[in-house]
């Protein structure tokens, strides 16, 4: 009665389908459907799949279902070109066959002009770096005999080796587990042992940046002498110290555009050559992967 006044209450639609498989199971006894799975209204229609299977050691078997999820959108990274693998001499002669496509009427035209002839003469002239892939961080401890021994007692649970056979499922269950901790142990002893042999090692490294103070000062001299008593006090002193008011404010007139009459081309090719040559050659590109080396290699 508790349950279905909660699923009133709450409005929740439940989530069942005929299955081979109870619910719920005990050895040596009747099998039954006593776990149901509960959804409210609006995530009800993105569930899908819903089943019973039987992958875990516990008497309520597991209950598995899609939940459908939008992918968010995420802003594509742009391409970043490995310069240092370059082939220059393909790359200037590539440019300067794309020379005639590099037009506009107005500054940002030839610029984006410019940015597609240098891309695309970079795509033929150079390879990207590849964006790193997440996975899962296998343990430091795990071996390939742990592996062999987890995939066997997976392969015994799929065929039914804890119905017909519960003790000898049990039996090799155990003796995995043992494996895991002979593996840690060993894993452990190896990792002590190092401590003998390297004074520099990893523990070493660790225990020192662990021991580190906190240079963060508690109290500092405010400039009338006295001392900061609390957090407060502290941070007002560091903002006037860094941070002081500017006893003279500037006035700013606003920009009015239509005094100025410089044209939209007056930047020379000597200025755009000095300030691309003060870029860092390794920084990191925009989105059109263009670095300052392969600006820098653009001699046409």
């Amino acid at each position: 009665m508790i349950v279905e006044k909660l699923i009133d209450d709450q409005e929740l639609c439940i989530l069942i389908s005929p299955q081979d498989l109870k619910t719920y199971r005990r050895h040596g006894m009747s099998e039954s459907n006593i776990d149901i799975t509960l959804a409210s209204t609006a995530i009800y229609s993105l569930i899908r799949d819903w089943s019973v299977t039987d992958r875990i050691d516990s008497d309520h078997r597991m209950l598995e279902f899609i939940l459908r999820l939008k992918k968010s959108k995420t802003e594509k990274l742009g391409t970043r070109f490995n310069t240092e693998k370059a082939d220059w001499d393909k790359f200037r002669l590539v440019l300067l066959g794309l020379k005639s496509m590099i037009h506009g009427d107005s500054i940002d035209e030839i610029a984006s002009s410019l940015t597609k002839a240098i891309v695309q003469a970079a795509k033929l002239s150079m390879p990207t770096r590849g964006v790193a892939k997440t996975s899962l961080t296998t343990p430091s401890w795990w071996t390939e005999d742990l592996t062999e021994s987890k995939n066997s007692l997976q392969r015994a649970r799929r065929d039914g080796l804890p119905e017909t056979n519960r003790q000898a499922y049990h039996r090799q269950r155990n003796q995995h587990l043992h494996k895991i901790r002979l593996a840690k142990m060993s894993s452990w002893r190896e990792f002590s042992a190092a401590m003998n042999t390297n004074r520099w090692d990893k523990s070493f490294r660790w225990a020192k940046s662990s021991s580190r103070k906190n240079p963060m000062p508690t109290t500092v001299k405010t400039s009338a002498g006295t001392y900061t008593t609390s957090l407060k006090d502290t941070i007002y002193t560091f903002l006037e110290a860094y941070l002081p008011e500017d006893q003279n404010p500037p006035t700013h007139t606003p920009y009015n555009y239509q005094e100025e009459d410089i044209p939209v081309d007056s930047t020379t090719t000597y200025e755009g050559k000095e300030a691309i040559w003060k870029m860092k050659p390794n920084k990191a590109p925009g989105l059109d992967g263009i670095t300052a080396k392969g600006a820098k290699s653009l001699n046409c």
